[in-house]
């Protein structure tokens, strides 16, 4: 696996990325979410459980916790992946300790962590691997810490990731794409609501909030979002609708011990 992102970050870097502004986007919804959720972490511990977003740069995942009090701590099973992230860490001048380890056996000692953020780390996890790796976030936080969790979800109204584990319960990956897009979505997981809940509970965890992100899908923000106004209003009161949010393309977990 590790061998595997390291040859996808190098096909990343190959190029600019063609949804930053989807990226963006998300970000965005995502720190709306936790301000509701959650105060702003001050002099605080934050664990990120992959490093993807902080080495290809296309946005700042962890803007919400950016805080020169704070300390970033991030495990990416990628060694490539890990280097890259810390290199452009290093020229931020923040408190930060990236390592790589696998998310179901981080190096951290227990009750240490304040904040553990996993912004689609799990949808690339099997079932019994979410389970362990809840557990590993479990032992990882404080008694009065959080975890943030997104994982892609089945039911999104486009229905990308329902195709996808269709394709793959019946051996057609190799209809959706080339060889390397058959390879990535092997290690592609996306889930249910009741799915991920179970898991949830299956780790001893509580369930505090539940929302999502995202409805429409990524290709139309490079095309239209930028440019009409209008239409970022009409999503934007969409994206905050709870009645949306079983068809939206990420969710989004508040958990606690």
């Amino acid at each position: 696996m590790s061998c595997f992102w390291d040859e996808k970050l190098t096909e990343k870097n190959a190029g600019c990325s063609k949804y930053s502004e989807y990226y963006r986007y998300r970000i965005r919804n995502m720190n709306r979410l936790m301000s509701e959720w959650m105060d702003r972490p001050k002099c605080s511990t934050i664990l990120k459980t992959d490093l993807w977003n902080e080495a290809v740069g296309h946005d700042n995942a962890l803007s919400f916790f950016r805080n020169r009090g704070n300390t970033l701590l991030g495990v990416d099973i990628s060694k490539e992946v890990t280097a890259v992230a810390t290199a452009n860490f290093e020229k931020c001048g923040e408190k930060f300790r990236f390592v790589q380890s696998d998310i179901q056996t981080t190096p951290f000692k227990g009750n240490s962590v304040d904040v553990v953020f996993s912004l689609s780390t799990l949808d690339h996890l099997t079932p019994e691997e979410n389970v362990k790796a809840l557990i590993e976030i479990r032992r990882v936080m404080k008694q009065d810490g959080h975890a943030i969790v997104t994982v892609d979800n089945v039911t999104y109204l486009f229905m990308r990731a329902l195709i996808f584990r269709l394709a793959k319960k019946t051996g057609m990956l190799g209809v959706l794409g080339r060889e390397k897009k058959e390879e990535t979505l092997q290690s592609y997981f996306p889930y249910t609501l009741a799915e991920f809940k179970s898991f949830i509970s299956r780790a001893h965890l509580q369930l505090i909030h539940w929302s999502a992100v995202s409805l429409l899908p990524n290709f139309t923000h490079g095309v239209y979002v930028v440019r009409n106004r209008r239409l970022i209003e009409t999503i934007d009161l969409m994206e905050r609708h709870k009645m949306f949010d079983l068809f939206k393309y990420e969710l989004v977990f508040h958990l606690q011990k």
